[in-house]
């Protein structure tokens, strides 16, 4: 890859004194810091002219990535109001490990699932959930009792 030009030059600078040392004429030494220059300024256009023709993809291709990155980003603030649920729920010792958490598409909420053994059980799973999210969050209990 070819940043600005500095790779070449330092290679032809190598080229030149390389010539000095095995006593090429000063005519052949011009010649090569010719040829060095242009092929610079020839790398130089063609990068310049690279960068302008990807431009447009790469704007073209901005919504796409940011709208990416926030789907990603929901995600995982859903990944992370379940994950927090589900373990403090876990935590408790009183409650079977089988409630499922689900967040809810927007991020804003869960639903509590699966069976407990009582009504108090259902109402710790929900005071659990509640106090671990806190008052902006929802939180659905759809628990069944067992009796």
């Amino acid at each position: 890859m070819i940043r600005n030009g500095l790779g070449c030059m330092g290679a032809g600078m190598a080229l030149i004194l390389w010539l000095l040392m095995t006593g090429c004429s000063s005519e052949t030494i011009n010649s090569a810091k010719g040829d060095i220059q242009r092929n610079t300024a020839d790398a130089r256009e063609k990068l310049a002219e690279v960068q302008r023709k990807a431009q447009p993809i790469i704007d073209a291709a901005k919504p796409v990535t940011d709208a990416a990155t926030n789907e990603a980003k929901k995600r995982l603030g859903q990944l992370s109001i379940g994950a927090r649920v589900t373990a403090a729920l876990k935590a408790n010792q009183q409650l079977p490990s089988t409630i499922r958490v689900d967040a809810d598409p927007d991020g804003k909420g869960i639903k509590l699932r699966g069976e407990v053994n009582s009504h108090e059980h259902k109402a710790l799973a929900e005071r659990i959930a509640r106090d671990t999210l806190g008052p902006d969050f929802r939180v659905q209990n759809d628990l069944s009792t067992a009796y």
